[in-house]
């Protein structure tokens, strides 16, 4: 990819948009909804940028047809500019991913239409079209109709997604593409199939196995191969933790420098927690060993039971910028911790009682670029980031939800 000449711009880029449907004889009511919501608040700015819609399969497309057509019944102003942008030489178009060739329009609303079939269920994998050999060139093909943004509106996650290195061309860039869209990072885990470096490697493994925690072992990740790739038992197409071993891969690199500062640096830039384990340190002590590292991935296994859904909008750039940026913070030597006052920053993990469940402490993190509620993950923007943004330990706030005002007090602030 070449870069941008523009580091960023309201009118180019990505924009996703989290629904909480659910996938249901070929159709998906709620996001369809969301589609049109986000269609309509584009017309109704009336600039000078066509409009193109697009579903995943036939029956989304009527659906997102007929709740569009009936919206526009109930608002004159609305129709008046639907009918505007209809004459134009470029008119509004609604269409399934099969017959979307050679169409280009300013701006293309995606509806990814699948999703669980029940509230907080799994997605099944069956994706239509994309699934066959031919599937990754009909993404290609609508993943490049955009002349100016994508609004990409989905009601799964890409960890939703689990790829393999049997899954189809169409389904592994599927997974690729709506990664990109929650996080900004061009990048992509490759299951390598590879057995573990050592016999350190599969006594770990085979610790973490007791605790319910499936492992991958030398798992690919931009030119690196991670010793072992932590999956979150909630949610097998996502990894909690990488745990790094001093085994052959890192006894091969040229120098400290490669093995530890720049490898670390790119993985983390990436999205990664990293967890380093001596052989020595294991061997000595393995029980001790394993108990920093569950109470790592307890801290990161996010404890939400969530029933609102908050929708929330995160602009990607059209250039990609993975440079960590690193906060330091000093102390003067006569100041004692006891006297600082922690308050919740970016980057901070947030324990913290909701009212609905008052006997459940939940785990947030609050994050500069993404936001995944269902993760465990919050935008700094979002509702409940900018909620919690500036509290200190036993503060309260009030969130103010779709479903009433929902009371937050702190309890504990993890500095990352």
């Amino acid at each position: 990819m070449f870069p941008s000449p523009i580091q960023s711009s309201p009118e180019l880029g990505i924009r996703y948009k989290k629904a909480s449907g659910i996938f249901d004889s070929g159709r998906n009511y709620k996001e369809a909804q969301s589609v049109v919501d986000e269609v309509c608040e584009l017309i109704l700015q009336d600039k000078e940028e066509s409009i193109g819609i697009v579903a995943m399969n036939s029956q989304q497309r009527d659906e997102i047809e007929s709740q569009l057509e009936l919206r526009l019944s109930k608002d004159s102003r609305l129709q008046d500019l639907y009918d505007k942008k209809m004459k134009s030489h470029e008119p509004v178009f609604v269409k399934n991913l099969e017959n979307v060739q050679g169409d280009e329009r300013d701006v293309i609303v995606i509806s990814m239409t699948y999703g669980p079939s029940q509230v907080g269920g799994k997605v099944f994998q069956r994706f239509g079209p994309i699934n066959q050999s031919s599937g990754w060139r009909r993404l290609n093909v609508l993943f490049t109709r955009s002349k100016k943004r994508m609004h990409v509106i989905s009601s799964m996650n890409s960890s939703d997604i689990l790829s393999s290195e049997s899954s189809s061309k169409g389904v592994t860039a599927l997974k690729a593409f709506l990664r990109y869209c929650e996080t900004g990072f061009l990048h992509e885990e490759k299951v390598t199939g590879k057995a573990p470096d050592s016999d350190f490697e599969i006594a770990v493994i085979k610790a973490l196995e007791k605790h319910g925690y499936e492992c991958e072992p030398q798992l690919g990740v931009a030119g690196y191969f991670l010793d072992l790739a932590v999956k979150n038992p909630a949610n097998p197409g996502e990894y909690l933790l990488a745990v790094e071993c001093d085994g052959a891969t890192y006894h091969s690199a040229k120098s400290s420098r490669d093995r530890d500062r720049l490898r670390q640096q790119i993985l983390e830039s990436l999205g990664w927690n990293i967890h380093r384990i001596w052989s020595t340190d294991w061997f000595k002590n393995s029980q001790e060993q394993m108990q920093i590292l569950l109470e790592k991935l307890r801290v990161l296994k996010p404890a939400v039971d969530i029933q609102d859904t908050i929708n929330t909008q995160i602009t990607r750039p059209t250039s990609i910028n993975i440079e960590k940026q690193y906060l330091l913070e000093s102390e003067t030597e006569n100041e004692s911790h006891d006297n600082i006052i922690e308050i919740i920053e970016a980057g901070d993990l947030v324990r913290y009682l909701d009212s609905r469940h008052p006997e459940k402490i939940m785990n947030v993190k609050i994050s500069n670029n993404l936001n995944n509620f269902q993760e465990g993950i919050t935008h700094v923007n979002s509702p409940l980031g900018q909620a919690l943004m500036g509290l200190t330990i036993d503060d309260s706030t009030t969130l103010s939800l779709p479903s009433g005002d929902v009371k937050i007090t702190v309890k504990e602030i993890i500095k990352s």
